[in-house]
């Protein structure tokens, strides 16, 4: 069996209900697409899971945005998905995960900070 080949088969064996598997299927894809580079990889991934493309890819790219040391135990998928481009992600996720957080909670920060930076650019 080919490392890809066995990457695809563990891959297969996630519980995409888990937010420790959506991880590792993110790192799992990054894998995949370092040694095979085909520009729908994640596509076929998708099917082969039977699996939205949309949650490859974006498993993907939360997986690469959060390190594993970076990840906080307990904290819901949505707050990383939300959080996975914003500059501060790692802060953010630490201050969520210390003061449990939801995701209405996580979003109103982002808003708070935003209005912020508002604010001293306006003034």
């Amino acid at each position: 069996m080919t490392a890809f080949e066995t990457l695809l088969q563990e891959a297969r064996g996630l519980d995409l209900a888990r937010v420790d598997d959506r991880f590792r299927l993110g790192e799992l894809a990054e894998a995949m697409r370092r040694d095979h580079p085909a520009g729908d990889l994640f596509e076929r991934l998708a099917i082969d899971l039977e699996a939205d493309p949309g949650e490859v890819t974006e498993a993907w790219y939360v997986a690469m945005a959060f390190p594993p040391a970076t990840r906080r135990p307990d904290l819901p998928w949505e707050i990383y998905l939300i959080l996975r481009y914003h500059p501060e992600r790692h802060e953010l996720v630490s201050l969520a995960a210390r003061h449990g957080w939801d995701q209405a909670r996580v979003e109103r920060e982002l808003a708070d900070r935003f209005a912020t930076q508002l604010g001293r650019v306006a003034g």
